[in-house]
């Protein structure tokens, strides 16, 4: 068993620090890493460390815990608001994103590109299967967004787009 994890999604996406962790492969990790990897971010490594040694690391987690979980059920509430009332939304137990299931037959990859226009990224259904129309009709929104007016004029944005 090898497990592997990242800092970049609960700390910040510029860090570019992750680990792994298989007592079998230590020794193998450990060479891989070294011939392949000739610089290693060691300031942020100690930054990390150090988070982890005092214990801020567990009280940062519950405080983005509380604060994305936040996100989610006020954007959530702007899908029930802006989008066709036939869509379906799930709330996932964790993570930082909604799935919203349109009326099949929905383009979510054509509602994708129209609001990359108005600078607005959505991933559609569509690239999380192998089948290019097996989600087509799904959306997967990112709620690890602070609120704001730009964020609820998306909501608006797309909700119009999935109308059409």
């Amino acid at each position: 068993v090898v497990h592997c994890a990242s800092f970049s999604k609960t700390l910040s996406p510029a860090l570019r620090i992750g680990w792994i962790a298989s007592e079998a492969l230590s020794d193998t990790v450990q060479y891989q890493k070294f011939v392949t990897n000739c610089a290693t971010n060691t300031l942020g490594q100690l930054t990390v460390s150090d988070l982890l040694a005092s214990g801020y690391y567990d009280k940062h987690l519950k405080s983005l815990r509380l604060g994305i979980s936040q996100s989610i059920s006020r954007i959530l509430e702007n899908v029930v608001k802006y989008f066709p009332a036939d869509v379906k939304a799930s709330r996932p137990a964790g993570g930082m994103s909604l799935w919203l299931e349109l009326p099949k037959g929905t383009n979510t990859t054509h509602i994708s590109n129209q609001a990359l226009t108005d600078n607005i990224s959505v991933a559609p259904g569509a690239i999380f299967s192998s089948s290019p129309i097996k989600y087509q009709h799904c959306l997967r929104l990112n709620c690890a967004v602070a609120w704001s007016p730009r964020v609820e004029q998306a909501l608006k944005t797309l909700g119009k787009l999935a109308s059409q």
